[in-house]
């Protein structure tokens, strides 16, 4: 734990949860003061993430093609560079498994591309659409704002702490499958979506790209929902999304010349395949 806490900070943060949050979850209007609660500090929060970077490392192979995770990094730095102050360093990785199309963020600022993924996009600006989305979610914290909602205190000290290693390898299993805890939200996906379509924009990616990598993995579901299952579990699909989306976009000033497409993306994929 981070010692500027102290004890006496852990006593407080306990006698909140005991006082407030049936009160919180008791009122529907005090819902969002709940869910943006967070009682992982950035410090704790950056330890949390090594570690369960560790164990997603154990539990899925990891992309060592360079060019192929090179072109992810840069994705995430040029739409990094647009967000202005970030609570900690951002970190890209690429999995290795081509049959799944799906992308994460892990606490403290940990995001994963699948290889199915990159090849299911059909430009540079859809890869980017993803990777804004998840740093919209690292940048506001929202792993370990779910944390705080569904763990005791005392589980999370223990599990920042690395005193609780098969806790973090649940979790993290439960993370790879879209499943349990980590799930995030309606709001929080509102709230990724609202804040990365503007790094998009703002790093020069056309922004519509957000919605159209969308869509297509809404028309091929019933096609082929095996491929897409994961990704519609930890994204869950919903209507308003594309209308807020869209809502959001027009009141952007255009792109004189907007980022859709590179040579490089389909060198990416043939290194892929």
């Amino acid at each position: 734990m981070n010692p500027a806490r102290g004890k006496h900070g852990s006593i407080w943060n306990l006698i909140f949860l005991v006082a407030f949050v049936p009160l919180l979850t008791s009122c529907a209007e005090l819902s969002p003061y709940l869910r943006q609660m967070n009682l992982v500090s950035v410090q704790e929060e950056v330890q949390l993430g090594r570690q369960m970077a560790r164990e997603i490392e154990k539990q899925k192979p990891l992309s060592r093609n360079s060019v192929v995770v090179q072109y992810v990094r840069q994705i995430g730095q040029t739409v990094v560079r647009q967000v202005g102050s970030i609570p900690f360093p951002m970190h890209f990785y690429v999995i290795d498994d081509p049959k799944t199309v799906n992308a994460f963020t892990a606490p403290g600022g940990h995001i994963y591309v699948y290889t199915g993924l990159l090849l299911k996009a059909s430009n540079q600006a859809e890869v980017a659409g993803v990777v804004a989305h998840e740093i919209g979610h690292a940048v506001r914290r929202h792993p370990t704002r779910r944390l705080t909602q569904v763990r005791a205190l005392g589980q999370l000290q223990a599990m920042i702490l690395g005193e609780s290693p098969g806790e973090v390898s649940g979790m993290v299993t439960d993370l790879l499958g879209g499943l349990g805890i980590m799930s995030f939200g309606r709001e929080d996906e509102y709230e990724a979506d609202e804040v990365g379509v503007r790094y998009l924009h703002a790093a020069g990616f056309e922004p519509t790209a957000m919605i159209s990598f969308f869509q297509k993995l809404r028309a091929q579901e019933g096609s082929n929902p095996s491929e897409i299952e994961v990704f519609f579990r930890t994204h869950p699909p919903s209507s308003n999304r594309i209308v807020r989306l869209n809502t959001i976009i027009q009141g952007l000033s255009p792109l004189p010349s907007p980022i859709v497409n590179t040579s490089v993306h389909k060198v990416v994929q043939t290194q892929i395949r």
